[in-house]
């Protein structure tokens, strides 16, 4: 996908389990994309791709509830337990009730703080 108008009218079509996305589009950026799947309630795990290592937007992905931040060179095998681990993801909070869905765009130490872990969003399935 090229653009934020593209993603729109292809999410909702496909329903992908994971999304590569660049930090900027032609007509928007990372977040939009995010905050599309979310306003769609498409459960879709989305990585954020830049060609420059930056800590802080690393963290703003993660913050915002994407599943990860990549930058090149890509390691074959690397790539591909992330893009496993994504699609795993995705399909979880698909058959997740929704409380636990919710829980998972939670700030992770939030999340920590709360108690919420991963082995107990997926033993409520």
């Amino acid at each position: 996908m090229s653009s934020l108008e593209e993603a729109s009218q292809l999410i909702p079509q496909t329903e992908p389990h994971l999304i590569f996305t660049d930090t900027t589009l032609a007509d928007g950026s990372w977040p939009d994309v995010i905050n599309l799947t979310d306003r769609l309630g498409i459960p879709t795990s989305v990585i954020v791709v830049s060609p420059q290592t930056d800590i802080k937007l690393y963290w703003a992905v993660i913050e915002r509830g994407g599943h990860d931040f990549l930058t090149p060179p890509f390691e074959h095998a690397w790539l591909e337990l992330i893009v496993q681990r994504a699609a795993d993801d995705a399909r979880c909070r698909r058959l997740a009730p929704a409380p636990t869905v919710l829980a998972r765009r939670l700030d992770p130490v939030k999340r920590r703080e709360k108690g919420i872990t991963t082995d107990r969003m997926l033993q409520t399935s």
